[in-house]
This record gives structure tokens, C-alpha cells and sequence, in this order.
């Protein structure tokens, strides 16, 4: 038998950086990112970052990683507008280059009144550029609930995965994609809270149990989804992985839940969790992004959720190894191939 992970790795400790070539958590300690997305476009030379919005998605752009969200440019590049079909809660958007366009997957009200059902929408960048602004690309979906999109190309194929409302649960679904913003065919619900860790009160108790939040991270033939479990405003939000073991993604028997979490609260951090994963700018180091509480929250009301970034280690097997959230006050090395500051 093959062994899937090693569960005795350890995470290296990182090197001091140089001055200039390092950054502190959280990117910008003043700003709200929640649920932060962070590409790196070779291409443009820039890093871009997007975080949830209501009516409006502001893209943020900068050389280095150190200035990302902070110091460098940003860009209203949509408002959601009634001729759109769009109505606010750009929740959670998510940039992606598929078949050499940019695309932002988000969620929006159903409709102006109905502002308590949310489903997913695709916005195509107006250029080759994403700072040149976004429009409507197509709606997913329409009448089902769902949030939190992320997309991935497995075997040259691309698939969409989201979070979905459904017995009272939050669920994870897996659909096949037609086009960049069209789906084929029915989805497959393919993951829901099972686990101690991952059904912590209150969400749980008196509310919904919850799986949101899915990326897909791709390495040495092996597919996995890193997702989030209980609630965004919860110190429990936590990072769970689910890998494809069997050959076709729209087969729910053929995703493994792995029985322990990849990162949790800790280093002064809560609440660690919707990730998304870039590359570093040489293409060596995957990194993720993150977004966390920075103070107990017992009371689950609103608070300030900040973006972490740190490297991503992966095993002898391919198994990705995370931990904790970085310590705010570490002076962490930026991705490989940065330009520094």
C-alpha cells in the first residue's frame, strides 16, 4: 500500500529574510480581507488581490507581495447593477485565467428583493488586463443557492466547485464546466461536515454545519480541495483536505476526506481558514492566502478578518503541509523571485 501522507513532516522553520526582502502578516493590518484571493500574473508583472465586497469589487495591485493591499494600486473593477441581474454580496470572488481570459467566480443577491438567497455569477475581464475592469460573463445556477466558486482544469477538463445550502447543511458540490462561464450537467455533492473538528458550536448546534470555501491545489498527479469548516466568525474556522482518489471528479465515492485539519488557530491567530493558492513569481513555492480573526471572538459577532500569506510545504508523497498561521510579529521571507521592497 502506498502511503497517501506523511504524518510525521515537519515544517521547516524559515529563514530570516534580508531587509527588503521580507513581509509581516497580515498584508495590510488596517484593512478588511476577507476571504482574500492572491495571483501572481508573470505576464503583467504584478500581483493582484480581491477580497469580498457588497456592491462593489475593488482589485488591488502591486509589485511586490510586501505591498499588496497596503501600498500598492487599486481599482473598483465592477458595481453590481440591476441590468446585470446583479444586486451586492460579491461575495468571496475569485480570480482565474481559463483559456487565456481572465475571470472573476463570485455570488450576488437572486434577485433585489430576495436578498437572502445567493447564487454564482462570472464576471470576463474587459482586456488582457484585469486592472481594466470586469462585466457580466453569465449566471450558474440561478435557483440554486450556492457560494463560494472556485474552478480547476483536471485532465483537461475544467470543473467548478462550490459551497451549497441543502438539508439544512452546507455542503460542497463539484459540477463540470461547459464553457468559462456556462455548466453542463447536474452537480455532485461530494463533501459535508463529518468530523468533531469541523462541527463546532455554534454554528453547529442551533445553525447549520458548514463546508464552504473549496480550492483546488493540483501536485505530482493528485488533486485535492483545501476547504473551510464551521464559520467565518468563529475562532474554529478551520482548513480541512479532501482529495480525488478515483478517476472521475463528478463521482462523490471517488473524494477522500482526510480525518485531520491542514491549519488551525494559533501563533495569536483565529479563525484561520478560506484559502486560495498562487505561485511564487519563479513558479517554485506554492503559497496560500488566508484571512483570520486577530482576537478571541467568543460573542461569533463580525470582526475585521485580515489576509496571511505563507509557503505551502508538500511531503515525499505530495501531501500538503500548512500548520498554523504565521505570528504577526514574524518577519517572514516573500515567495521566491519577488522583487522586494
Amino acid at each position: 500500500m502506498l502511503l497517501r501522507k506523511n504524518s510525521q513532516f515537519v515544517i521547516p522553520e524559515p529563514e530570516v529574510p534580508a531587509e527588503g526582502m521580507g513581509f509581516h502578516n497580515p498584508l495590510d493590518p488596517n484593512r478588511d480581507n476577507a476571504d482574500p484571493r492572491v495571483v501572481w500574473c508573470a505576464e503583467t508583472g504584478y500581483y493582484y488581490g480581491i477580497s469580498t465586497g457588497n456592491t462593489t469589487l475593488t482589485l488591488f495591485r502591486a509589485r511586490s507581495m510586501a505591498e499588496l493591499f497596503r501600498a500598492g494600486e487599486s481599482k473598483v473593477i465592477y458595481e453590481a447593477n440591476a441590468a446585470d441581474d446583479t444586486y451586492g454580496y460579491l461575495w468571496a470572488p475569485e480570480l482565474h485565467y481559463v483559456d487565456g481570459h481572465w475571470y472573476i467566480y463570485t455570488s450576488t443577491h437572486q434577485t433585489a428583493e430576495n436578498k437572502g438567497f445567493k447564487h454564482v455569477i462570472v464576471l470576463a475581464a474587459k482586456t488582457d488586463d484585469p486592472f481594466d475592469g470586469f462585466k457580466l460573463g453569465g449566471h450558474i445556477n440561478h435557483d440554486v443557492y450556492a457560494i463560494d466558486p472556485t474552478v480547476h482544469c483536471w485532465k483537461g477538463q475544467w470543473y467548478i466547485c462550490f459551497s451549497i445550502v441543502t438539508d439544512g447543511q452546507q455542503k460542497l458540490a463539484v459540477q463540470k464546466m461547459k464553457s468559462a462561464t456556462e455548466v453542463e450537467g447536474d452537480y455532485t455533492i461530494m463533501a459535508q461536515a463529518d468530523y468533531d473538528w469541523e462541527l463546532v458550536p455554534p454554528y453547529h448546534k442551533g445553525g447549520s454545519p458548514i463546508n464552504e470555501g473549496a480550492f483546488f491545489v493540483e501536485r505530482d498527479g493528485r488533486l485535492f480541495i483545501i476547504y473551510s469548516g464551521n464559520g467565518c466568525w468563529s475562532d474554529d474556522y478551520i482548513l480541512g483536505i479532501i482529495e480525488l482518489v478515483g478517476d472521475d471528479p463528478l463521482d462523490a465515492s471517488a473524494w477522500l476526506k482526510d480525518d485531520e485539519p491542514v491549519m488551525t488557530k494559533g501563533n495569536g491567530n483565529y479563525g484561520p481558514g478560506h484559502a486560495t493558492f498562487f505561485f511564487s513569481p519563479d513558479g517554485s513555492e506554492l503559497w496560500i492566502s488566508h484571512h483570520c480573526l486577530h482576537g478571541h471572538n467568543p460573542s461569533v459577532t463580525g470582526m475585521v478578518r485580515h489576509c496571511h500569506c505563507q509557503r505551502v510545504y508538500f511531503d515525499e508523497t505530495g501531501f500538503p503541509h500548512i500548520g498554523m498561521p504565521v505570528a504577526k510579529d514574524v518577519y517572514y521571507p516573500l515567495p521566491a523571485g519577488d522583487c522586494g521592497v
